[in-house]
């Protein structure tokens, strides 16, 4: 074990991407950890971060023990936390995670689609513009009815 990745990237002010691969040790999630802190010393209170653990492939004990302090200091700048996690060990981690934060909002998803929606954020990397669509669809013909008519 012990060749663990991790990766920590601010997409906005508001918005945390965190993601965990391979074979968990606590020594990567710490220097995770450590990372995370760095970024979220001046994030707001309304900070939405996104955890994938879909790449995790096994881990240690301690690292799963590391990983709670790592939602603990996550849950302290982060109104709301999605886990995502495709493989066994990831989803592990993820309801392990979310059944030790007590007083946090946190949730577990399979797809990241779901989890960004579960957050607000459809498309994280966009800007949060949206088209616009049509709700019902226009009737041509009652329209050149009445204005002939």
């Amino acid at each position: 074990m012990g060749l663990g990745r991790y990766a920590v990237v601010r997409r906005a002010t508001d918005w945390l991407e965190v993601t965990l691969e391979g074979d968990l040790d606590a020594q990567t999630t710490l220097s995770c950890e450590r990372e995370v802190r760095t970024q979220i010393t001046l994030a707001p209170s309304t900070l939405r971060a996104l955890v994938s653990l879909s790449g995790v492939t096994g881990y240690q004990l301690e690292a799963r023990e590391q990983l709670v302090s790592l939602q603990r200091c996550i849950g302290a700048k982060a109104s709301q936390t999605a886990y995502i996690a495709e493989s066994a060990p990831g989803r592990a981690l993820a309801l392990w995670v979310i059944h030790t934060a007590q007083g946090q909002v946190v949730r577990s998803f399979s797809r990241a689609m779901e989890a960004s929606d579960w957050l607000g954020v459809s498309d994280p990397t966009q800007s949060g513009v949206r088209e616009v669509r049509r709700t019902r669809p226009i009737n041509l013909r009652s329209k050149r009815k009445s204005a002939n008519g």
